[in-house]
Order: C-alpha cells, then sequence, then structure tokens
C-alpha cells in the first residue's frame, strides 16, 4: 500500500512500469487522480494516462484486462474513456474482444467516449475500413473529419477503398471534413496519383467555395511546388477545358510554383483568364518572383507591361504595389533584364 500511495510518476514509461509493477493499487490510485482531476486537469492528463494503460495492458493483459473491463463499463465517463483508448488491439489473444468491446463502446451515451472508441478503432486499419464507411454518414463532424485524416493510413492495395471512403466526404459541408480530405489526398498521392489527382479535380472545381480553397491549400499547392514537372500536361489541359472554378483553384495554387520557362506557359494561361482575380494572384506572384536576369524575364515583362493597362482596378492595384516594391516602371520595362542592371540608379532591385 505504500507504494501505492506514493505520487503517480509524470513519464509515460515509468508511469506505466508502475502500473505493472503494482497493478491493484495503481489502477485504484489513478482512478481516484482521474475522477478528482478538474476538467482542464483531465484533458492537459488524459492521453498519457491512455498510453501508460494501454502499454500496462498490452504488456500484462492477463493482469489488466479485468479491471480494465470493469473500467470499460464503469458509470464515470472517463474510466469508460480511458479503457476505450487503451484496449490492446493487437494482441494476440485479447485482440478480437479489444475489437468487440469497442464497436460496443461506439454507442456509448458519452460523446468522448464515442470517439475515443472510434479513433482506436481505426487504428486497426485495413480492417475498419468498412466501419469508416458507415461513420462517413454521422452527423458529428469530429467524427466525418477523423474518418477522413485516418483512412489514408491502408497498404497500398487498399488506396483504392480508401479513396471511396474519401469521395463521400469531399463535398462535406463541414470544412474540418474537406480540409482533412485534400490533405489525406495529398498524403496518397505518391501512392496513387492518377486516382488521386481525378478525385481532387472533383474538388478542385467545386462550386463551394471552402472545398475549392481545401484543394489548393492542403493539395494543389503542394502539387505544384513538389511535383509540377510530373503533372505539367495535365495541369495545362486542366486550364484548356476546366471549368471557371478550376482555374479559380490553380490560381490560389502557384504561391510555392517556381517560375521559369516550364512554369510560365501555365501563368500565362492564368494570366489571360477573364477572372481579374486569377490575374491579379498571377501578377503578384511574378512580382515576388521577379528577376531580370533570368532567362524567363521577357515573358515576366510582357505580362508585368499588360497588366499595369488591365481593364480591373484589381490587378491594375496588384501591379503598382509590385512597382512600388521594386521601384520600377512596369509599362517601361525593357525587353531585355540586362538593361535594368546597367542603368539601375540605386532605385531598381539590382545594383
Amino acid at each position: 500500500m505504500a507504494k501505492a500511495q506514493s505520487p503517480l510518476p509524470l513519464d509515460l514509461p515509468t508511469l506505466s512500469r508502475a502500473l505493472e509493477d503494482d497493478p491493484e493499487g495503481r489502477l485504484e490510485q489513478l482512478k481516484r487522480e482521474v475522477l478528482k482531476a478538474s476538467e482542464a486537469q483531465f484533458e492537459v492528463q488524459e492521453e498519457g494516462y491512455r498510453v501508460a494503460l494501454m502499454w500496462a495492458w498490452d504488456e500484462l493483459p492477463k493482469v489488466f484486462n479485468k479491471p480494465l473491463l470493469a473500467w470499460a463499463s464503469a458509470s464515470q465517463a472517463r474510466l469508460r474513456r480511458l479503457a476505450a483508448g487503451a484496449a490492446p488491439l493487437s494482441h494476440n489473444e485479447f485482440g478480437e474482444k479489444s475489437k468487440k468491446l469497442l464497436k460496443k463502446l461506439c454507442g456509448d451515451k458519452d460523446r468522448g467516449v464515442r470517439l475515443v472508441s472510434m479513433d482506436r478503432l481505426l487504428d486497426d486499419l485495413p480492417e475498419s475500413l468498412e466501419l469508416a464507411k458507415r461513420w462517413t454518414k454521422s452527423d458529428d463532424p469530429t467524427v466525418r473529419a477523423m474518418v477522413a485524416q485516418r483512412v489514408r493510413n491502408v497498404p497500398t492495395p487498399e488506396i483504392p477503398r480508401s479513396l471511396e471512403v474519401l469521395a463521400l466526404l469531399a463535398e462535406d459541408p463541414e470544412p474540418e471534413v474537406h480540409y482533412a480530405v485534400a490533405s489525406s489526398y495529398w498524403d496518397l498521392y505518391e501512392r496513387e496519383p492518377r486516382e488521386v489527382l481525378r478525385a481532387v479535380r472533383g474538388m478542385a472545381e467545386s462550386e463551394v467555395e471552402s472545398i475549392r480553397w481545401a484543394a489548393a491549400l492542403n493539395f494543389m499547392q503542394h502539387l505544384l511546388a513538389d511535383r509540377f514537372e510530373a503533372t505539367r500536361a495535365t495541369l495545362r489541359s486542366w486550364l484548356r477545358d476546366g471549368r471557371p472554378e478550376l482555374r479559380w483553384t490553380l490560381a490560389r495554387s502557384i504561391l510555392f510554383l517556381t517560375v521559369n520557362g516550364q512554369s510560365l506557359p501555365i501563368l500565362r494561361m492564368l494570366f489571360e483568364d477573364k477572372d481579374p482575380s486569377n490575374r491579379a494572384r498571377v501578377v503578384q506572384h511574378l512580382i515576388g518572383a521577379f528577376d531580370p536576369l533570368a532567362e524567363h524575364y521577357p515573358s515576366v515583362a510582357r505580362i508585368l507591361r499588360r497588366a499595369v493597362s488591365d481593364g480591373d482596378a484589381a490587378v491594375r492595384a496588384a501591379a503598382s504595389a509590385g512597382e512600388d516594391k521594386l521601384g520600377l516602371d512596369f509599362a517601361k520595362l525593357p525587353d531585355d533584364g540586362h538593361a535594368l542592371v546597367i542603368n539601375s540608379n540605386g532605385t531598381g532591385p539590382h545594383h
């Protein structure tokens, strides 16, 4: 008993060992700590307690199975949450029993218990993909976002099934859900590029602006920054035959795109777009990457010369801001950027 009355260790390995050394005493002590903690304290402590219990339960399942199953049916939701989060899913003897327990707890009256149970079952991919598919219809957006976030963690042969689940959530009205979908698409892209690109195009041409933003920020910006060469032809075809919404998304995806001879055809196509907000984005991007000595400078100069007299005020304002930033008159940009360097009197970017 003396051992049980000493303070609970704070670091996970030591706490787990303490539980294993004195299961009955330490579990009772932990139970008291959990139940007397304030909501704020429990929120901070919960994950550490859960992991320590999971390690101990997995290490000594025959010792911890009975008391923690009792926690799983306790009247206090905190104990049920900890038991659900600690269930030894991968254990040879108790794994299947743990899954049964968690499936039961997915219907618990307490939302926190339900979320922990679902989250734990999603550790068991791809076996839990059918459950994940069912949960896409949940009324709780946190559940749907959890599914969207977690189904990326599948072996390569199971990616088609994972994409089926994500497709059910791609047009979800909740931002936390469709942003998670776009993020998962990026994680899956390297292993299944063709199908993922097809799926992302659907988000990129959505009529819902937030969904298009999700595609731009969580997928397309990464693609244009890191995989532009491999997808250049596809992107050009999207610009040629895509809907206005698709071009809108592409214009908001160029933030980290390297400006060079390969990317300028894409940028020129976006600058020719009817949507002035797309043209303004291109102008801002070219100003940020302005280099009069670059091989592609003449193409950039032509776009910036046109921007100062664009028919839309927002495009002209973007050009004017660039002139102030660079100390240049875009209308007078020469075709040869070397002239800017040679004739610079201290007001230009190169001296």
